[in-house]
């Protein structure tokens, strides 16, 4: 066995020249050397150089936006009763209609305020009466409000109409039987400040 690996060790290499001489021409070193790594890649087998990488994997796109919505969903808090409530459905006539009544609304309690200030200054003239001019000015200024709250009614409350309403039809004559309540209620204010700057006037 000694002797064996002594003349294997002491085979020399072939040189260019004695290798084209040969039957068959035996790949480049080089090749070899790529063509061992790819079978050991193949097969599995660890190459001398390191472990053979795989090819890398690309992931499908879709994979991204779906974990993405995923995600998404996850961290949305779900709607609270309140909310849901406010998203209930109304059909174009119901919304058109409470739309109305709620710049009505907006109108009416303008109104109800002045007139409410209009009551307080009348009363607290007590220890500093109002002067003739200051009454006048007052007068008129009532009923300015007092026609406006008539065209509110007319125009306002009652050209709102819910007999056709369905899914809206309950909240619109509850906010318009409200309204109307509120008129009257305003409408004798309204008189019995008249009467208080006539009282004045005297």
């Amino acid at each position: 066995a000694n002797r064996l690996e002594t003349t294997e060790a002491k085979v020399p290499a072939l040189s260019a020249t004695e290798e084209e001489a040969l039957p068959f021409s035996p790949p480049p070193a080089s090749r070899r050397q790529k063509g061992n790594k790819a079978k050991a890649a193949k097969d599995g087998v660890q190459s001398p150089v390191g472990q053979p990488q795989p090819p890398p994997v690309v992931p499908d796109p879709g994979e991204f936006v779906l974990e993405d919505v995923n995600r998404q969903l996850r961290g949305t808090p779900a709607a609270s009763p309140k909310v849901r409530g406010m998203q209930r459905h109304l059909s174009v006539k119901s919304t058109q209609a409470l739309d109305q009544l709620s710049e009505i609304e907006g109108r009416l309690v303008r109104i109800e305020m002045r007139v409410a200030a209009l009551h307080s200054r009348l009363e607290a003239d007590r220890p500093s009466p109002l002067s003739l001019g200051e009454l006048g000015s007052l007068k008129t200024e009532l009923a300015l409000l007092e026609a406006e709250a008539h065209k509110l009614e007319t125009g306002g409350v009652d050209g709102v109409y819910t007999g056709g309403l369905c899914s809206g039809k309950a909240d619109a004559k509850a906010a318009k039987r409200s309204q109307l309540e509120r008129l009257e209620a305003l409408f004798v204010q309204v008189d019995s400040v008249f009467q208080l700057v006539k009282q004045r006037q005297v």
